[in-house]
């Protein structure tokens, strides 16, 4: 196929042919040979693109600032094929185009001059929320069951690109600032698609690990209230009706009384969709720009810790809800008592007894700030008081956790938010400074793909949430 003019031939055939029964054929062919791996280079060295995603343009109402080709700029001709036969081929077209740029997405071997510059991440979003409406072969505008499995199959595919190209670190900036400019990213993520909202949260999960000014731009319009939709539509009973459906009409930008008549139960949640949609608000919380934006958000925390109670045994997500509390680090709601759930859970394991300890601590710095308040520090210290048996209990036993988490662990004791009595058996004298670590992520548990590189960026959440609070305190002092 590559040595003797095969991928040149189908290449040439999309270009100049305006058959719809050609283009059916060749795409069918360059789908089936993008899987294969020795071939996929070949499909970008051959020039393949730029008449793929010019089908793309020629069978959908896409439009790019740059047209990849003018040999297409009339129909296609659809010979004696009836409305509705023309209409399907159309659609197994996109499908076809779709599925080879997702194969060269996955396989990350596209350059950013392909994806921004050439329009495949563009094109992709579109394809991500196509529509028959798109269609510009459209029949008589029905569509049946068959038509709807096609679409859906479009969208997937495009969204499992976006995901792809989103993993590509080096230009992740470039991405985030076409996704902005496209305004789409609010729709996908509410999208009625399961396979879309949970391909387009791990996207954002990607992306979101920046730590710079694209970082927060993400959440910028609708893309905080979008992001968190995902997690809002669990169920959650201690919500009065209408205090829920007022947020679902916010959230998911529709009216959705029926959804707070029937609310959605643990079988047809998708739990992918919501461990990304975690992974990324963790990620998010590690940015004070962005932890504003969150925090601004109707219930966030509410929402945020109803995720373990009405997935109780997801570990995963556990471990990402662990580590958005422990980067907030914030006194309300059931923080604490979400925090104790998680790390006394039968299925809590090292890694998230080790995020909950860091939010806990995190926590017991800004309780020693309120040393100016003696009736809320008293308060904050009957709080406290059930964490006592669960942090001793990590001491005794110790051999189980990492030494962050024991050194996290003494330095909450050591920061008195318990009663004297309480913590006889752990004296002051038994902690000394080479116990209190400066903060220093484990790096030998990995969570997903996506979340490792963030460890780091955690810890310097911590230091400057912390410094933050402490400046905006000693201000008001003054």
């Amino acid at each position: 196929m590559v040595a003797y003019g095969g991928i040149d031939a189908l290449v040439w055939v999309c270009r100049t042919s305006k058959n719809l029964t050609l283009h059916h054929l060749t795409t069918t062919v360059l789908a089936i040979l993008a899987e294969k791996e020795s071939i996929r280079p070949a499909i970008i060295i051959k020039w393949a693109l730029p008449p793929l995603l010019s089908l793309i343009q020629l069978y959908a109402s896409i439009n790019h600032p740059k047209e990849t080709s003018s040999d297409h700029s009339s129909a296609p001709s659809i010979s004696s094929l009836s409305e509705d036969n023309a209409q399907n081929f159309a659609l197994e077209i996109l499908i076809n185009c779709t599925h080879v740029l997702y194969q060269l997405s996955k396989a990350g071997i596209l350059s950013q001059k392909e994806v921004i510059d050439e329009g495949v991440l563009e094109s992709l979003l579109v394809l991500a929320a196509f529509d028959i409406s798109l269609l510009k072969l459209a029949s008589s505008g029905k569509q049946d069951g068959q038509t709807t499995d096609r679409i859906n199959i479009i969208q997937s595919l495009a969204a499992k690109a976006i995901s792809a190209i989103s993993s590509q670190v080096s230009f992740q900036s470039s991405i985030i600032e076409v996704v902005q400019a496209s305004g789409k990213l609010p729709c996908l993520l509410r999208s009625s698609n399961n396979e879309v909202r949970k391909y387009l949260a791990k996207a954002v999960a990607y992306l979101s690990l920046r730590n710079d000014k694209y970082k927060s731009s993400l959440l910028g319009g609708e893309g905080s209230r979008a992001l968190i939709s995902i997690i809002v539509r669990l169920p959650l009973d201690d919500l009065d009706k209408k205090t829920k459906s007022e947020d679902l009409l916010y959230y998911l930008a529709t009216d959705t009384s029926d959804d707070a008549d029937h609310p959605t139960t643990e079988s047809s949640v998708d739990v992918a969709a919501i461990s990304h949609a975690c992974c990324a608000l963790a990620n998010f919380a590690t940015n004070n720009e962005s932890q504003l934006n969150l925090m601004l958000q109707p219930h966030l925390l509410r929402y945020i810790c109803n995720v373990p109670a009405a997935l109780p045994t997801h570990v995963e997500i556990h471990k990402h809800v662990a580590r958005c509390l422990a980067n907030l680090a914030l006194y309300t709601y059931n923080i604490l008592p979400t925090l104790l759930a998680l790390g006394q859970s039968p299925h809590a394991t090292v890694d998230i007894t080790r995020h909950v300890v860091r939010a806990i601590d995190n926590l017991s710095s800004n309780v020693q700030l309120l040393s100016d308040d003696e009736t809320e520090l008293m308060g904050w210290k009957e709080k406290c008081q059930e964490i006592y048996p669960f942090i001793t209990g990590i001491l005794n036993t110790n051999a189980e956790q990492d030494n962050d988490t024991i050194k996290r662990a003494k330095s909450i004791i050591q920061k008195k938010i318990f009663e004297p009595a309480e913590k006889a058996s752990i004296t002051s004298s038994e902690l000394t400074d080479t116990d209190i670590s400066d903060d220093k992520e484990n790096s030998s548990i990995k969570a997903s793909d996506y979340t490792t590189k963030n460890e780091r960026q955690d810890n310097l959440s911590d230091h400057s949430t912390k410094s933050s609070k402490s400046k905006s305190r000693s201000k008001r002092r003054n």
